[in-house]
């Protein structure tokens, strides 16, 4: 039970997912004793209890800034990225860089080319048709999961849709609004193997919905105000209900813009 309050607390501090550096403050001390008990060592001047607090791994930094500048568009996507640049760029050695790569390919932003180095995912209308139903599918099981725990959150949803339907929100702060929407309703979720599997996939429709909003699609966001209407009522299965229609419509409304050819005939985005 411990270990669930420290997560519900790691969450809450990084609400788009927890950086590895995060994990072994968590797990890195139960690892530790469980060592310990196996070879039977005592706790003394040889094998102290504590071990010296390290700085956080370069990795996740180097990570953390290469996630930020894929999502948000600042590395387009199916842009091809070579280590030895993006090492000169950021300063640092090649092995915490291909470590950060390595850690992006695995929840499906970039891919790698062998020798050849890496490309940024390109984002495409068959990636995003099958994206969003397994997206909307996950979060409404995270908001049938958290049961009543999902009504502790209400009033911090009611602000965030208020902020939604203000006419001087911008496209592009909407989708700020709307990811900090989603992370806070399935911070409510207990089940950590589900949190862990909708962060990379709320990532991966971020960067949908950025680049698209940069060529003029813009949010729909009216199932957000039902959903928190339900959880006034302590009625879940309808909030998760709205919850896969807003995922399901949205994915199609990304299709459909993606689909729809500029005045130029090329595809709207990579």
């Amino acid at each position: 039970m411990a270990s669930f309050d420290a997560w519900s607390l790691q969450y809450r501090r990084y609400p788009m997912g927890v950086p590895e550096s995060a994990t072994w403050e968590l797990y890195g001390p139960l690892l530790r004793r469980q060592t310990y008990r196996s070879f039977d060592m005592k706790e003394d001047s040889t094998h102290p209890l504590f071990q010296p607090i390290a700085r956080p791994l370069l990795r996740d930094e180097v990570r953390r800034q290469l996630l930020e500048r894929i999502t948000d568009g600042r590395i387009p996507a199916a842009t091809r990225v070579y280590e030895n640049d993006l090492a000169r760029q950021l300063g640092v050695s090649r092995t915490p860089l291909h470590e950060a790569m390595v850690s992006l390919a695995r929840d499906g932003l970039v891919q790698s080319f062998g020798r050849k180095g890496w490309i940024v995912a390109p984002l495409t209308d068959s990636d995003a048709s099958e994206l969003y139903p397994v997206l909307g599918a996950l979060e409404a099981l995270a908001v049938v999961t958290a049961d009543s725990s999902a009504l502790g959150c209400l009033d911090e949803l009611r602000v965030l849709v208020m902020r939604l339907e203000q006419s001087t929100t911008t496209a592009t702060e909407r989708i700020a609004v709307e990811a900090d929407w989603h992370a806070l309703l399935v911070a409510q979720c207990p089940n950590r193997f589900l949190v862990d599997t909708l962060r990379p996939l709320a990532v991966r429709a971020a960067r949908f919905e950025i680049a698209c909003t940069a060529l003029g699609w813009r949010s729909r966001q009216g199932e957000l105000s039902s959903v928190v209407q339900c959880l006034e009522r302590g009625d879940i299965r309808g909030a998760s209900r709205f919850i896969e229609i807003h995922w399901r419509d949205r994915g199609r409304s990304i299709v459909e813009f993606i689909r729809t050819p500029e005045p130029s005939g090329e595809q709207r985005v990579a």
